[in-house]
């Protein structure tokens, strides 16, 4: 198997801090208590990454998948892998017939998406997954993730583009409405989305 040509990368986390230096007015540096001291952490290193070039680069193989995903998949609860019943399968389906592309800074992934854009037949695409990872949500990197999986889809020829979305995922449903798509149609645990492409 050929070695990994991904980066070297890091999952998007905040760092510990034993005392926050964030000085301001309001707040000067003190000892802080573990919850306080993450959210210091996490404010400045969200002010550190929004300030990085973001690069969008597309997964190679099987083997950077499942590295990135086992990254980006931590960042929920429960990880990916524990919600579905053949993750080993699902994985080695995406890789073969979809594509995935990471968003992330100074070797840090902080999001992906994997789409299909190879069914000529209806001309439609398909969304199977969208991560960013909580650290950096609210910064834009989902919208440039979803356009550009619509640029793909459309030099691939589809005329459109669909997913699916959990009912209790409400903030990616408001961010799928935000760049264009309506509801098509319902699941057991959720709706189908959709958006035309031309």
């Amino acid at each position: 198997m050929p070695a990994s040509t991904m980066p070297n990368v890091e999952p998007a986390r905040a760092r510990p801090a034993d005392t926050c230096n964030v000085q301001s007015r309001r707040h000067r540096p003190c000892a802080l208590s573990p919850p306080c001291s993450r959210r210091a952490a996490g404010f400045l290193e969200r002010l550190k990454m929004s300030d990085s070039t973001w690069t969008i680069s597309r997964v190679a193989s099987e083997t950077e998948l499942r590295e990135a995903w086992a990254i980006l998949g931590q960042a929920y609860e429960p990880p990916m892998w524990k919600r579905m019943s053949d993750y080993d399968a699902y994985v080695a389906k995406v890789a073969k017939h979809a594509t995935t592309l990471l968003i992330s800074s100074e070797n840090r992934i902080a999001g992906g998406i994997s789409f299909y854009a190879n069914d000529t037949a209806s001309g439609k695409g398909f969304i199977t997954q969208v991560m960013v990872s909580p650290l950096f949500q609210g910064q834009g990197l989902g919208t440039r993730l979803l356009k550009q999986c619509e640029v793909e889809c459309k030099a691939h020829g589809m005329k459109a583009l669909g997913l699916e979305v959990r009912r209790d995922n409400l903030r990616a449903k408001k961010l799928y409405e935000h760049v264009g798509f309506k509801i098509c149609g319902e699941t057991k645990g959720g709706w189908l989305m959709e958006k035309p492409l031309f």
